[in-house]
């Protein structure tokens, strides 16, 4: 699969292997990340609205949408626009050397991911337990605090990740 790109309605389509070769692009086509939404079939920021959105989606070699920018994905080219709008503040060239590589941006995709079903599997366990919704965010932070704190890192993604037995430990501390 392939990434498919055209900025604005009277652009071509570009294709890309990967995603910060499309952050590349977007920030050299002038997206920027105030405003910047997800939309059906790409995204949407300052100057670039309604019919002249910016698609982006992945696709087959022939440019036949497969699927669009999931919300993780989506995430990860929101911040690192926002990384290359500092690059350019302090004068380092967007043709420096690319921020990310592509095993990185798999990498942090991968723990983002695992990360959003931790917390979904954690608020679920913390309703059923207390059979209220109030508290799971200052609960959710305390076990966060205890992960950074047992030098744990959501850029480590595997089965056994601190942050699950930081979760589990909260909720055992408040059983007591």
């Amino acid at each position: 699969m392939k990434l498919w790109i055209r900025v604005g309605d009277h652009g071509d389509y570009s294709d890309f292997n990967s995603l910060p070769e499309v952050v590349t692009f977007l920030f050299e086509a002038g997206v920027r990340s105030e405003e910047l939404a997800r939309r059906s079939g790409g995204i949407t920021a300052v100057g670039f609205t309604r019919n002249n959105y910016v698609s982006l989606y992945w696709g087959d070699p022939s440019g036949n949408l497969d699927r669009e920018l999931d919300p993780f994905e989506f995430a990860f080219v929101r911040y690192a626009i926002e990384l290359e709008q500092v690059r350019a503040t302090f004068g380092t060239p967007v043709t420096a050397e690319p921020l990310f590589d592509s095993d990185t941006v798999s990498k942090f995709l991968e723990s983002l991911r695992l990360f959003c079903s931790v917390r979904k599997a954690f608020e679920s366990v913390w309703v059923s337990a207390t059979g209220r919704t109030e508290g799971v965010l200052a609960v959710w932070e305390a076990a966060n605090l205890l992960f950074e704190d047992s030098g744990g890192t959501i850029g480590d993604p595997k089965l056994g990740n601190p942050l699950v037995g930081s979760v589990l430990r909260v909720l055992v501390d408040l059983e007591r």
